[in-house]
């Protein structure tokens, strides 16, 4: 991969308001997101859009209603309280508004209405109850900072679709009681997952602060990064990306990113630098043909033979 790409990359990764510029003291941007909807797919994207639609992005509800069925926690349900759900929105959403397609907003609605009127009194949100095993499904950790990470994307997403002004008031207060928990209940209190995707959880953050100013949010954007991995030393300083099994694939695909989101509030030059050591290396040790990186579930890392890597250069 060359500087440009890198560059192009950085570029979206920094670009976290929908329609509006970076408040200060975060690091001005170039450029802005458009509005969901905005940019109307045409031809060949038009197409795998609509096959989407129609395949399973669009019936998951169907063909796997055991979990995106009524019962999702996410939903009120007492079925599966985790990541799943969360992680269909994120994807059936922006679909449907980008098609304009009304049977897959309906889809969405008693989810979103569901999550946009759990909100409890001290500010968290989502499913609040953890249940028994039951094969197939995830109904423990309901309380796991990393699915809520998830969701804040999708209502980011819907907000900018709609506009709805209850988004900016439960993220507010959820931001309030990450602020006061997270000292006690850290990123991996539940599970590890969220200790290495926070980026997610940090570019929301920033997400709202440029439409509230409020102050709280740049402190916890600074606890967030001192609780998430700290890929910043991984990439300068380790071996993590030549070592095989040294990281989980989505772990490192989902919180690469944090060094260069955090870098908007602490424009140091070691936040791009890592992120430009750890594409290149990402493309010498575990580069696949078609330009991504290969792994299942941790990075593999090229064979090695008579000391000289056969991973493509």
């Amino acid at each position: 991969m060359n500087k440009t790409f890198h560059l192009a990359i950085l570029l979206l990764l920094l670009s976290t308001g929908i329609g509006a510029q970076n408040r200060a003291p975060l690091r001005p941007n170039h450029y802005i997101e458009l509005p969901l909807g905005a940019i109307e797919p045409r031809g060949w994207l038009r197409e795998m859009l609509v096959r989407q639609a129609s395949g399973a992005t669009g019936h998951l509800d169907s063909l796997y209603p055991q979990v995106m069925g009524v019962r999702n926690g996410w939903r009120g349900g007492d079925g599966d309280q985790w990541e799943r759900g969360p992680y269909w929105l994120d994807g059936l959403l922006p679909l449907a508004y980008i098609l304009h397609d009304t049977a897959l907003i309906a889809k969405t609605r008693p989810f979103i209405e569901w999550t946009l009127g759990s909100q409890q009194a001290d500010g968290y949100f989502g499913p609040a109850t953890d249940y028994k095993e039951e094969l197939g499904l995830q109904r423990d950790n309901c309380r796991d900072w990393w699915p809520h990470m998830v969701m804040l994307k999708v209502l980011q997403q819907y907000y900018s679709a709609t506009g709805d002004k209850r988004v900016v008031k439960l993220m507010s207060r959820y931001f309030r009681y990450q602020l006061l928990q997270l000292p006690k209940d850290p990123l991996d209190h539940w599970t590890f997952w969220a200790g290495y995707r926070a980026g997610d959880n940090l570019q929301a953050v920033y997400w709202l602060y440029n439409f509230t100013g409020e102050p709280f949010l740049l402190q916890l954007a600074d606890l967030l990064h001192k609780q998430t991995f700290d890929f910043t030393n991984a990439f300068l300083r380790t071996h993590l990306l030549s070592t095989p099994d040294a990281i989980h694939g989505v772990n490192l695909a989902e919180g690469m990113k944090e060094p260069v989101i955090y870098y908007q509030q602490h424009p140091e030059r070691q936040y791009t630098d890592a992120l430009d050591k750890g594409f290149a290396d990402l493309d010498r040790y575990d580069g696949m043909p078609y330009g991504l990186f290969g792994a299942d579930e941790s990075i593999h890392v090229a064979t090695l033979r008579r000391g000289r890597s056969f991973a493509r250069r």
